[in-house]
């Protein structure tokens, strides 16, 4: 199978980032392939695999090292089942899972952090103004602020 030139820089982690595929809601470069006689979507890291390894047994999926969706860097790459993948990511940290994972600030995606939550129930109003200009300076959604003022979300505090 012959594919569209692939292009990437190499960041200070020796991630290959590839600029030349478009990417997938994930941000995982794909390209178009003909699987079963149909024209479908796949990653580019699975193809490369491919071409460079062998074919990927069914249930097994290319696993990043890395972490970065744009990396197509074989070497950041290995084999893993989905739940490997799953264990990979709670281990890094990187999945909040709610039986003992992590809430709030201490959650590594959290954009908010505990003083900030403080802040937004104290000044909070239903007043139109007020809520958008809050939202604007914490950088979140105007209705997850509301969420938050009413405490439906960081209800642990």
């Amino acid at each position: 199978m012959r594919i569209k030139e692939v292009e990437y820089t190499v960041n200070e982690n020796g991630c290959h980032i590839c600029f030349s595929h478009s990417k997938d809601r994930h941000g995982y470069p794909q390209i178009s392939v003909i699987k079963n006689g149909k024209r479908t979507m796949t990653r580019l890291i699975r193809t490369l695999w491919e071409q460079n390894n062998s074919s990927i047994p069914d249930g097994l999926c290319v696993l990043h090292s890395c972490d970065t969706p744009a990396c197509i860097n074989l070497n950041h790459a290995w084999l893993g089942t989905q739940l490997e993948n799953i264990q990979d990511c709670v281990n890094k940290r990187r999945l909040h899972v709610f039986n003992g994972g992590q809430a709030g600030e201490k959650n590594n995606h959290a954009k908010l952090n505990n003083d900030d939550i403080t802040y937004i129930r104290k000044v909070y109003t239903s007043v139109r103004g007020v809520r958008k200009r809050l939202a604007q300076i914490f950088n979140v959604d105007a209705d997850y602020l509301t969420k938050i003022a009413h405490g439906k979300r960081w209800s642990h505090l």
